[in-house]
């Protein structure tokens, strides 16, 4: 039976040193890059900041800063974004406690020094927690936990990004050998954007796509929605999540 996360005042600073150290690891940035957090709010979020850090928009939340993880092609790195985010729960002993609600990672595309970085996709691990109302469930009825989401589609087709998106896509392509030659009996029989808009407004985003599900194992092992017991293991997940993104995203590395 899975239960909430429940942690004190002293602990979380501990945890929030931890991921603050696993970061700075994958980035290899030091104390370039460092965790924000307000332990005086009621719902605590927590976020990168630093000098090495870029100011970007999430597709929702508005701004956000985020960290180059990797150089993908001459002239577009990869970022990182983190958001953790717990919840006041309740005094114990005269010390403050707090309860985990998430945890994830996010991965932009861009350049550096611009503020065009769309989000490509997610990480995310929300706990056993209250969402809604007064009792504790898993958030997203029926969903992997944790697991990946794709923003890809939502970011790079909307009203207002159509024209970043395409020269984004120039960026990459232009670092790729060769040219892209479409056979005549490919040739498109109806608009492009059409295609895309039809696409991008089924919000794929919304997926909640299982990283943890032993599907192929008998009840009760094969359960796809998990909550971490100690926050050491969220750190954990965290950190070997960012080490395993950055091994799939050097398969896009350009040499130039």
């Amino acid at each position: 039976m899975a239960k909430v996360l429940a942690v004190s005042y002293r602990n979380a600073l501990t945890h929030v040193s931890s991921l603050e150290q696993i970061v700075r690891k994958q980035t290899g940035l030091g104390t370039g890059v460092r965790l924000d957090a307000d332990w005086d709010q009621e719902n605590v979020a927590i976020s990168l900041i630093g000098p090495s850090c870029e100011p970007t928009r999430r597709n929702r939340g508005g701004l956000t800063h985020v960290a180059p993880l990797i150089r993908i092609t001459k002239g577009v790195w990869a970022w990182l974004g983190l958001y953790e985010e717990w919840r006041f729960n309740r005094q114990v002993a005269g010390s403050r406690t707090y309860a985990f609600r998430s945890l994830s990672m996010t991965i932009h595309f861009g350049s550096k020094f611009d503020i065009l970085k769309p989000q490509m996709f997610r990480a995310e691990w929300a706990g056993f927690a209250v969402w809604v109302g007064a009792d504790a469930s898993f958030q997203a009825k029926n969903a992997g936990h944790p697991h990946w989401q794709f923003d890809a589609l939502e970011s790079l087709v909307s009203d207002k990004s159509e024209e970043n998106a395409n020269e984004l896509l120039e960026l990459i392509r232009g670092d790729e050998q060769g040219e892209a030659v479409e056979p005549a009996e490919f040739m498109p029989v109806s608009d492009q954007q059409v295609i895309a808009d039809v696409v991008s407004a089924q919000k794929l985003s919304k997926l909640h796509f299982a990283s943890a599900a032993s599907w192929w194992r008998s009840a009760p092992d094969d359960a796809h929605a998990h909550s971490p017991e100690r926050a050491e293991q969220a750190a954990v997940w965290l950190e070997r999540t960012i080490a395993y993104t950055k091994e799939e995203l050097e398969r896009l590395q350009t040499r130039r």
